[in-house]
């Protein structure tokens, strides 16, 4: 009987376990891993000409080829994260255009229902946006 509860808690810790791994890789999946600074990359190098058994001179090479690579990485990470603000921005431009032409077509009183019901709207619970894990399970269940 003990036997049988202590494998029933490691079940349950294992699957607790590999539902939380999950969770945080969909949660994570649109981040970029973090670029190393010069102290890191320096001691990368440090390890891989041991590992390596690298020259002294291949291993400034290493190092120099390393710090430009990471360089144009955090370059572009930067142009990135430029383009996903200007590409937001210009979203949210569109979305008012077409709630201003859908209010075009409605009296006073049916503007403010609007609005109230498009705030409502642009704050959905995360299980009803598109895309979700939650929305993709129904659609399989279709």
């Amino acid at each position: 009987m003990n036997n049988s509860i202590s494998k029933a808690a490691a079940i349950a810790t294992f699957s607790l376990l590999l539902a939380i791994s999950n969770f945080s890789q969909i949660h994570n999946e649109h981040q970029l891993p973090p670029i190393p600074n010069e102290e890191q990359i320096t001691e990368m190098i440090n390890d891989m000409a041991v590992s390596l058994d690298l020259s002294p001179e291949q291993k400034v090479k290493f190092l120099e080829l390393h710090k430009a690579h990471f360089e144009e990485l955090k370059s572009k990470h930067e142009i990135n994260k430029k383009e996903i603000e200007r590409k937001r921005i210009e979203m949210e431009k569109e979305r008012l255009a077409f709630e201003n032409e859908l209010k075009s077509f409605l009296n006073d009183n049916q503007k403010v229902k609007f609005d109230i019901l498009s705030k409502k709207k642009h704050h959905r619970p995360k299980d009803m946006i598109e895309g979700s894990p939650k929305r993709a399970h129904e659609k399989e269940m279709k």
